[in-house]
């Protein structure tokens, strides 16, 4: 391979494999070498130089996807099968099907939303058709790689996930419950503001602090907070009037939360001890931890809600069921902003007079 040819500028491009990477294509008189770079890129690559595209630009990527999806004799994919198939590769590229139409059809769409749809269709394609999209051409064209093989996306494996969608917006419904923490980083880990968590012990998440591998839960937590995004967690106030109250009520339909009042505290001190090495850094001021004084309406994990990429988790607190068992909903500002703006103004206002707790009970 001749790589000495001469560097005249440079252009940045992502590299999509769950993370994002950053490398750098040189440029001679305004004709991309990206290739050059991009040989030991695996099936799930994808690659956009997002700083260049215009949005007529990326709407002429995903109408040339979804007509060869369609045309190709290997898919023959419908618009609501592309739909699907970008659901399936990642939750964050589930659009609706009216959304995909209002692309295709009125050239309609918000550049950031183009984007991440974009990067879907040209990664369901290389790994479907082992086709990759030429920039310059303007097209899609067969990967010259014999060593790389078809992969189909298929639906999820888990029984539990429900995929919703109608007219307006998309949903996504784990059925079953608690995500796995693995599920939980892979949800914050690209987070670019702000990570809020609201639960009513968060004892689950102490757990993860002091009782799991680092490199798990905490290592990826830690790397939000030396990028400067914030993480803000919210505990139910061990000290508020109405505390016991909610207890009260909640242990008439299981017992066994008659003594969460004092598994509150038991978990701030956990926290702070699971943490108390990351508050001695310049960074570790990223992390707060609050008390809130409002009866719980459910459990939040939300990301970057003030900006047009927010999304979040909501696990509704349903009586008799215990917090792990409640369903988690799934809600993507781009895709759903009506629903995402009423629970995310929800856990604002619950938030709105929370408190601040540095080491009030110190671990003993």
């Amino acid at each position: 391979m001749n790589t000495s040819f001469p560097l005249v500028t440079f252009f940045t491009y992502n590299i999509i494999k769950r993370d994002t990477f950053t490398v750098f294509a040189c440029c001679i008189n305004g004709s991309s070498y990206l290739k050059v770079f991009i040989h030991l890129c695996s099936t799930n690559i994808c690659y956009m130089p997002n700083q260049t595209l215009t949005s007529d630009q990326l709407r002429t990527i995903i109408k040339k996807g979804v007509t060869l999806l369609r045309d190709d004799t290997r898919t023959t994919y419908s618009q609501k099968q592309v739909v699907d198939k970008l659901a399936w590769l990642k939750q964050e590229y589930t659009i609706s099907k009216p959304f995909l139409n209002k692309v295709l059809k009125q050239n309609k769409g918000a550049k950031q939303h183009l984007v991440k749809v974009a990067l879907g269709i040209q990664e369901l394609i290389r790994k479907e058709l082992l086709h990759e999209y030429n920039f310059e051409e303007e097209q899609f064209e067969p990967i010259d790689d014999p060593e790389l093989e078809i992969s189909v996306v298929e639906p999820p494996s888990k029984d539990n996930i429900i995929s919703i969608t109608s007219n307006q917006t998309a949903l996504i419904a784990y059925a079953n419950g608690r995500l796995s923490i693995q599920e939980k980083v892979d949800f914050f880990k690209d987070a670019q503001e702000e990570v809020v968590l609201m639960g009513v012990r968060l004892k689950r998440f102490a757990g993860y602090l002091i009782g799991r591998q680092d490199n798990e839960f905490k290592a990826p937590l830690v790397e939000l907070l030396k990028r400067n995004v914030k993480v803000r967690t919210y505990v139910l106030d061990p000290d508020w009037e109405h505390t016991l109250t909610y207890f009260d009520d909640r242990s008439t339909g299981i017992p066994l939360e008659k003594k969460s009042p004092s598994t509150i505290i038991d978990t701030i001190q956990e926290i702070h001890y699971g943490m108390q090495d990351v508050n001695k850094e310049e960074w570790g001021k990223n992390f707060e931890l609050y008390a809130y004084a409002h009866l719980p309406q459910g459990y939040y994990l939300a990301v970057d809600g003030f900006s047009d990429n927010g999304k979040l988790h909501f696990a509704p607190y349903l009586f008799g069921t215990l917090r792990k068992d409640v369903p988690v909903f799934e809600v993507i500002k781009a895709t759903n902003p009506i629903l995402f703006d009423k629970l995310w103004g929800s856990l604002n206002k619950i938030r709105s007079n929370a408190k601040l707790i540095q080491a009030k009970y110190p671990m003993q």
